[in-house]
């Protein structure tokens, strides 16, 4: 079944990568011209709390427009019907913690892909929104998940993976999901914003906030959701 999506390669090996995530299974794929990041995709993902379904083609095409911004894999193709995309392989690893230098680069990331052409469709929830209801929506292609196991390192440089989630959302999501998955201090945080909004009162500090309950209240349900116990360092990964 592999030969079919790379005929003109000879198929080596396809061996289970050893960071494993909750949903999605990871392989590498060896053939006798590249290696590949081979993902074959959970059977049943359509699942609250982030989206009613997954959309596999949005996903792809969402990853392409990131790999010509330099911040993720080019994607090789997809075949829905076995559950399988094929992107290139990226030597790389993952961090609980971010370097000065690693939050500078992560950002300068978050700034490429929120200027990406809007596509695909609009992030719907399935928590109560009411906290953000107050705030004005500020649209951008957003990652939706950015833990640490999404973002492989190629020395102080971020390449995001698993754009399954990826769609139109407020930029204020992804920044709250950093701020929280990495647990940044309040100087951290306050590097972030500056590097982010460039201007001192750039800022929303309430609808941060109130962003950073979502993403909370997102993640609680995501755990719930999957009957798995979450990590007490992480939000959820």
């Amino acid at each position: 079944m592999l030969q079919t999506l790379l005929p003109a390669q000879q198929i080596h090996t396809c061996s289970p990568i050893a960071a494993q995530g909750y949903s999605n299974q990871s392989y590498l794929l060896s053939t006798d011209k590249e290696r590949y990041f081979l993902r074959l995709f959970d059977p049943t993902p359509n699942r609250p709390p982030l989206a009613s379904s997954v959309n596999r083609d949005n996903e792809y095409q969402i990853q392409e427009l990131a790999h010509d911004a330099g911040i993720a894999p080019r994607p090789i193709t997809l075949d829905k019907q076995q559950g399988i995309m094929i992107s290139a392989f990226v030597q790389g690893s993952h961090s609980q913690t971010l370097t000065p230098k690693q939050l500078e680069q992560l950002v300068q990331a978050l700034i490429r892909l929120h200027a990406l052409p809007h596509t695909g469709t609009h992030t719907r929830f399935w928590v109560d929104t009411s906290v953000i209801q107050e705030f004005a929506y500020e649209p951008a292609l957003c990652h939706n998940d950015l833990n640490p196991h999404n973002i492989l390192w190629e020395r102080n440089t971020p390449i995001l993976i698993d754009w399954e989630y990826a769609s139109i959302n407020d930029r204020y999501f992804d920044l709250a999901a950093v701020i929280s998955e990495f647990g940044l201090k309040d100087t951290e945080k306050q590097r972030l914003l500056h590097l982010y909004f460039k201007e001192s009162d750039g800022c929303d500090q309430k609808k941060l906030d109130a962003y950073m309950q979502l993403y909370r209240d997102v993640c609680a349900q995501w755990w719930r959701d999957h009957a798995i116990e979450p990590p007490s360092s992480t939000a959820r990964s």
